[in-house]
């Protein structure tokens, strides 16, 4: 089987380290691949596979992800408020959807539980917002 990922020309947005970092407002279609050239960062953004989406805790594209800014972007949420992660089904994990002022869109952010703690909606009173 042959994977091939379609990288877009350079982009402008500044990588702050080498790694895959997802781009909001793509529905987790994109990422931004920064690498290293001539001691600076390079910033390529990279369309994932189809039927495949970007996993920012993976960092790759996978089929087996559902994508937590769509979430965010299409459905009535309301802004900093905890919501289960749709990807976690040990409930260790939740997100919260926050306003990204670069690209004008909710995106989502990833929480982890405290130790010992898992993700209810009727903990958030006992342990405080999100947990």
């Amino acid at each position: 089987m042959y994977l091939f990922l379609l990288i877009l020309k350079d982009e402008s947005e500044e990588c702050t380290g080498i790694g895959r970092y997802p781009i909001p407002n793509t529905n987790c279609s994109e990422y931004l691949l920064c690498t290293e050239s001539k001691k600076e960062l390079v910033g390529h953004k990279v369309v994932c596979p189809l039927n495949t989406y970007f996993n920012p805790r993976w960092r790759q594209c996978s089929s087996h992800y559902v994508c937590a800014d769509y979430i965010c972007q299409n459905f009535d949420v309301e802004e900093d408020v905890p919501y289960k992660d749709p990807n976690d089904k040990n409930d260790m994990t939740y997100i919260k959807c926050s306003f990204n002022e670069v690209y004008g869109v909710l995106s989502a952010t990833y929480y982890s539980c405290p130790r010992g703690t898992k993700f209810r909606l009727e903990n958030l009173s006992k342990f405080g917002k999100g947990h």
